[in-house]
């Protein structure tokens, strides 16, 4: 009940007051339960309290991001056969026979800077492990280039800069020079109200690459339009756990994925686990087809700064028809810093990581630039 505090002084509600009966309700009828857990399906004509719930603690919390740094250590592993195996193969050190699966494990630093009030985004990418194994003999494949992969972006309202190695010094693969562009800013998706084909942390909070409050707003009028969520079978759902101190809510969301509509592999069904734990962020997000088979799960952590639960490890997995694992994501938070002032320079052109005679392209104004390393200016060359 805590969680209105914030939202509203003096009056309470309707809406919160019939949260309030129907939560007290839930307690009396089930409490005596010996698992000490109660459980109970939301009615259709209450959802939308539920949604608006859900939504305004995350809104509210993801608004109080002003600013944000820090840095993701990221682990992937990659696990290729068939053909995307003779594709990747051609990266390893060894001649002759092609394994039947290679599992390729990456190890990531990214450092980043968010500016949300004037959206600035900054972030830092480079690879400090790249690993070919046989995934049957476990035997290391090596790699046939050991050349640094990294890349360091801004984006901002006005334009954006990505600085990319160009050349490597042959003998220790080392980067040689540096090539820098500028160009127009990537579009605003309007379902984040984040850059589109930007890796922004914050899209962190919103799976399936919408906001909460955007996602259970369009739910709402379609409860609202049709009494109910439908379909083939299939119906949208919402559960109420409540354990202790801690409440959770369940949301079952079926879509049809292919219009022949005639087997289970037509639909996905989309179940988040949404946490009073963490403000009522997801906790838990996984996809499966009609029959339940498991698709994609992601699993969240989050940690209070400052008043405000950030990520602290985010884990993706991805699912093959075999039930194997092809692919996962581990991401782990460090040093974030909430609402500190960030020095402008972060969003420039000089904290691109460029060095003296570096190259830079400004495909705004059609010019090219080399970066002097003394005074920290673009040198014009003439075409």
């Amino acid at each position: 009940m805590k969680i209105y505090k914030r939202y509203h002084s003096g009056k309470i509600p309707v809406y919160v007051l019939l949260w309030l009966l129907m939560l007290v309700h839930s307690y009396e009828a089930l409490a005596g339960k010996p698992s000490g857990q109660t459980t109970r399906i939301i009615p259709d004509d209450e959802m939308p309290i539920f949604l608006d719930l859900i939504a305004n603690e995350i809104r509210d919390n993801y608004e109080r991001i002003i600013t944000w740094s820090g840095e993701i250590d990221v682990k992937i592993n990659w696990l290729w056969t068939g053909d995307k195996a003779k594709e990747i193969f051609v990266f390893t050190d060894v001649i002759g026979e092609i394994p039947e699966a290679i599992l390729q494990k990456v190890e990531e630093k990214t450092v980043f800077a968010i500016d949300a009030n004037e959206n600035f985004v900054y972030i830092d990418q480079i690879r400090e492990k790249n690993q070919y194994i046989n995934h049957i003999t476990k035997i290391d494949l090596g790699r046939r280039s050991n050349t640094t992969i990294c890349s360091t972006l801004i984006v901002r309202p006005d334009f954006s800069l990505e600085a990319k190695p160009k050349s490597y010094d042959i003998k220790d693969n080392t980067i040689r020079q540096r090539k820098a562009v500028k160009k127009t800013s990537p579009r605003i998706e309007s379902r984040t109200g984040l850059y589109k084909t930007v890796n922004d942390p914050r899209k962190i909070f919103m799976p399936g690459a919408m906001s909460a409050w955007n996602l259970h707003d369009r739910l709402k009028k379609m409860i609202d339009r049709f009494g109910k969520i439908e379909f083939d079978g299939y119906s949208f759902k919402i559960e109420e756990h409540i354990k202790d101190e801690s409440t959770e809510y369940k949301i079952i969301q079926p879509a049809v994925v292919s219009m022949e509509r005639n087997s289970p592999d037509d639909y996905a069904i989309e179940t988040k686990v949404f946490s009073s734990q963490y403000g009522f962020n997801l906790r838990d997000y996984r996809i499966t087809n009609g029959s339940g088979k498991l698709l994609q799960q992601f699993t969240y952590e989050y940690e209070l700064n400052n008043g405000v639960y950030l990520p602290k490890r985010v884990v993706q997995k991805d699912y093959r028809s075999n039930g194997e694992v092809g692919y996962e994501k581990d991401c782990t938070y460090t040093n974030s810093k909430l609402n500190q002032k960030i020095s402008t320079e972060t969003f420039e052109y000089t904290n691109l990581k460029l060095k003296d005679g570096d190259i830079f392209i400004d495909e705004i104004s059609n010019k090219e630039y080399r970066y002097n390393a003394d005074t920290r200016t673009l040198r014009p060359v003439d075409k």
